[in-house]
């Protein structure tokens, strides 16, 4: 091969400079090495047809998808968790306020977690089914007894003497 086809192959004109075709090379030798550092692993040399390097760069792409899959998986993976987190938030927070009028224990604030994380109109149903603390039995005024010389008695002092006789 002479000179000119060279130059014509490197796409340059016949009539280029040797400077020109010297730059050309530099380039062309440039790309070949940068290809065979980098981490993609083309390794390309001399006789790497075209035809063989679009092979090699559509099989990177795939490999590029690939990796990209894998990454959707993981944040599909980390928006699931987050989901997760938040129902269990929103659950502790219905709860919390359900817990401040009534009592639950930590075995049942679990249940009712899982059960609100599921469906939270169940959880509430729960809930509200137990007493409040405000609906407390009312003890007969112990006061009451001693400013009237102790003579007065409740229905529920009624009730226990009756049995006790």
């Amino acid at each position: 091969m002479n000179i000119s086809q060279v130059k014509v192959r490197l796409g340059l004109s016949e009539n280029s400079s040797d400077e020109e075709l010297d730059r050309a090379l530099d380039q062309a030798n440039q790309i070949i090495q940068a290809c065979q550092a980098s981490k993609s692993g083309l390794n390309l040399h001399a006789e790497t047809s075209p035809l063989e390097v679009l092979n090699i760069l559509a099989r990177q792409e795939s490999e590029t998808v690939s990796g990209l899959r894998e990454t959707i998986v993981t944040m599909g993976e980390e928006v699931r968790e987050l989901r997760t987190e938040i129902q269990r938030a929103d659950a502790m927070r219905d709860i919390q306020k359900f817990g401040a009028e009534r009592p639950i224990s930590e075995p049942m604030i679990e249940t009712l977690v899982k059960v609100h994380m599921e469906s939270p109109e169940a959880a509430i149903q729960l809930m509200s089914a137990l007493p409040k603390l405000n609906q407390r039995f009312e003890w007969p005024d112990a006061r009451q007894g001693v400013s009237d010389g102790g003579t007065a008695s409740s229905p529920l002092d009624r009730e226990i003497k009756s049995h006790m006789a």
